[in-house]
């Protein structure tokens, strides 16, 4: 069978072809504005003035830790986001760190429960664990510019 390029066809592959470009223009696009949106928000930008309530968490253990963290970022570089180990986190804190606190910190990055006694199941991904270090991810960036905006950006 013998396939003829008509004005039809011809018109198919291109309106195919700026499908698939605008496509990728768009990926691109959401790409770029999801990492400009994160480095929008740096440690500086994050009121600590006040307790962290009513987060995605829904848990006055992880809200704490997440405040612990954001201080911790403030302290170390306000300017950006730092990879911190659970050294420096101990460190940082001025109450005792118990055992329970690295719990909450894996469970920022595997997901889970924070504590035996809450039935609140937190999703994985908002803290990354390389094997020492651990470093916010884009999606607990972003959440702490949106659930905790500083007062520049209102």
């Amino acid at each position: 069978m013998q396939f003829r390029i008509t004005k039809h066809t011809r018109c198919a592959k291109f309106r195919q072809r700026l499908v698939c470009r605008v496509r990728q223009i768009l990926k691109n696009a959401s790409i770029f504005h999801a990492k400009t949106k994160q480095e929008m928000f740096l440690p500086k930008d994050i009121p600590v003035n006040h307790s962290f309530r009513n987060s995605v968490f829904q848990n006055s253990e992880c809200e704490t830790i997440l405040r612990n963290i954001v201080l911790l970022q403030r302290k170390t570089n306000p300017e950006a986001w730092s990879p911190f180990s659970w050294e420096d986190y101990k460190a940082f804190c001025t109450h005792r760190v118990t055992e329970s606190e690295r719990t909450v910190l894996d469970v920022f990055v595997n997901g889970g429960k924070a504590s035996w006694n809450t039935s609140t199941y937190q999703q994985p991904d908002w803290l990354h664990f390389d094997g020492e270090w651990y470093s916010l991810t884009g999606k607990m960036i972003e959440m702490l510019g949106r659930d905790y905006p500083s007062s520049l950006s209102l």
